[in-house]
């Protein structure tokens, strides 16, 4: 596993994949939908297979004496480390954006501990629907893509529908004065993360069992 894993940062994982990361400075717009900076992972998850799919990675890594559930586990870790990455990046943003703009978001959802709860949550789904799609035929790209996004991007815009429209929910989401229902929020988020990416795992890595390579 250790062999695989330094075989998908060394190899795999490109630059410009890395760069997108870095978008993490969009947190610093004022009046900007935050969520939106955090999906741009779904662009650079896509390259990442694309890029792999070119270069034969899945073919020329199942020819190593390797399982082909650690190939998946390998990509998985490989995934997730890039969208924790993502969040970490973003925490130092957002302090500093609390600090530049301390009457929060007028417009949309403040950049609080809940919004990051949500993210992982619309990460989760993401996970969820694309990389078990993705491996029934270890190919095909396209439809898991577009079910994925579509997917995360209608809960995110579910959650701030709710935050503007709801009172209950703009009160305990986006607020300056409710740390314990928004830090509730993230622990709850970064489990269902945790436990929705091993069901995915599991997912794909009995579909991927199915495919002749």
């Amino acid at each position: 596993m250790k062999n695989l894993l330094y075989k998908e940062f060394r190899l795999s994982v490109q630059l410009p994949a890395l760069f997108m990361v870095l978008l993490a400075g969009l947190l610093l717009i004022p009046e900007y939908p935050y969520f939106i900076s955090f999906m741009y992972v779904f662009i650079t998850i896509p390259i990442l297979f694309v890029s792999c799919k070119e270069y034969k990675d899945i073919y020329f890594t199942a020819l190593l004496p390797v399982r082909k559930q650690d190939i998946v586990r390998a990509r998985f870790m490989t995934v997730m480390a890039i969208e924790v990455i993502q969040l970490i990046i973003s925490v130092p943003v957002a302090l500093l954006n609390r600090m530049l703009y301390p009457q929060g978001n007028p417009a949309l959802m403040d950049l609080n501990m809940a919004l990051f709860g949500f993210v992982f949550i619309i990460y989760a789904i993401f996970n969820l629907i694309f990389l078990p799609g993705f491996y029934k035929t270890a190919n095909k790209l396209v439809l898991p893509v577009i079910l994925s996004v579509t997917a995360a991007v209608i809960f995110g815009a579910a959650v701030e529908f709710l935050v503007q429209r709801v009172p209950v929910f703009k009160l305990y989401f986006d607020t300056q004065d409710r740390p314990l229902s928004q830090s509730l929020t993230l622990v709850a988020g970064i489990i269902i993360f945790i436990l929705m990416n091993v069901l995915a795992y599991k997912r794909s890595a009995r579909n991927f069992s199915k495919v002749d390579v």
